[in-house]
This record gives structure tokens, C-alpha cells and sequence, in this order.
């Protein structure tokens, strides 16, 4: 049996959108939303220009080519509002030995970044990694993501500061809570 010529890629810079690489995530119903899970996906989402997702979607017109497979699902779409290309970049949270997966993040002078790194919607970043295609869709599996730009995290608010009012006094250490009762005391209120 012939061996399968893989398409690899490595990216232009682009826009992060909503990355989990921090830890592996799956889709829960019963919360409605994405969890950690070992066993899950590490996932990010990067917004280019048409003229930067270029390259890209020729690798996976030649992976496609490759395969002699028609996918129903590609990895890119249009973001009408804003006329750029949308790209999803996945990687399985575990390997095929069940060892844990990790994403390797570098800076911008290729330094690896720490394993609990929170990369941030916004920040700009470089993606590699191969094409795997199926009849079900085609897969951009990350191997590796390099931070060009990081956008610290803000909490975003809708209020504006207020001239009179309580304001939380910086301490070097949070105060500590003491337990007055036992578990099995009842609490009245």
C-alpha cells in the first residue's frame, strides 16, 4: 500500500478568535457550551484578509486533490460583516497512544511559550501544521501556533468609574475565610 502524501502548511499572520489551546474542550448539552475535557479538541479560530487566506486554501485544494475525495465541510467561510476569511485550526486532545496532546506555542522569536499560556481573542498569530481529508470535511490539525502580538486579557465593563463611591483597596494578599462552623451545623437565616 502506498504511503499518503501529506499537505502541510504554515500560515500567514492572522487574527486569533475565541482559542482554546490552553487545554483539550468538548461541546457539553447539558451546559450548553464548550468544557475541558482530556479526551476533547484544542480549537482556534483565525481571521485573515482574502489575500492572506490564499495560500491556505490552496493547500487544502491540493490536499482535497490528494485525497480524491469531495468533503462536505471545508474549514474556512466569509465573515459577510466584515469580508474576511474565517479559518478553524483543530488538534486532538489526547494522541493515538492515549498520551496527552499539547499545542506548542513560541513567541515571536521562536521562545516556547509556558504550557498554561491563555492565548486571547485578538492577538496576531502564525499557524502550522498538515491537511487530514474526509468525505465528512477536511481538518486543519495544528501542530504548532507562534504569537506575533498578544492582547492581554481585559475585563470588559459597561460602567463608567464614579467619582464617590466604594473602592476596593489594594492588598498583597487576599483576606482569609474562616470556617465559624462545621458541616453539619445548619445555618440559620
Amino acid at each position: 500500500m502506498a504511503k499518503r502524501e501529506v499537505v502541510k502548511f504554515r500560515t500567514a499572520a492572522g487574527t486569533a478568535k475565541y482559542p482554546k489551546l490552553d487545554r483539550a474542550y468538548s461541546w457539553s448539552n447539558a451546559e450548553n457550551r464548550s468544557v475541558p475535557d482530556p479526551d476533547g479538541q484544542f480549537e482556534l479560530t483565525v481571521s485573515y484578509t482574502p489575500e492572506d487566506a490564499k495560500p491556505i486554501e490552496a493547500a487544502v485544494k491540493q490536499a482535497i486533490k490528494l485525497a480524491g475525495v469531495e468533503p462536505k465541510n471545508l474549514p474556512f467561510k466569509r465573515n459577510e460583516e466584515t469580508g474576511m476569511i474565517e479559518v478553524k485550526f483543530k488538534a486532538y486532545g489526547t494522541r493515538r497512544d492515549g498520551s496527552p496532546n499539547r499545542v506548542p506555542q513560541v513567541d515571536s522569536a521562536v521562545n516556547p511559550l509556558p504550557a498554561d499560556f491563555k492565548l486571547t481573542s485578538g492577538s496576531v498569530v502564525k499557524v502550522s501544521g498538515w491537511i487530514s481529508v474526509a468525505k465528512l470535511g477536511c481538518r486543519l490539525n495544528m501542530d504548532g501556533v507562534q504569537v506575533l502580538k498578544y492582547i492581554p486579557y481585559e475585563a470588559k465593563t459597561q460602567f463608567e468609574p464614579e467619582n464617590d463611591g466604594f473602592v476596593m483597596e489594594a492588598s498583597a494578599e487576599a483576606p482569609a475565610f474562616e470556617d465559624e462552623g462545621s458541616d453539619d451545623t445548619p445555618l440559620d437565616f
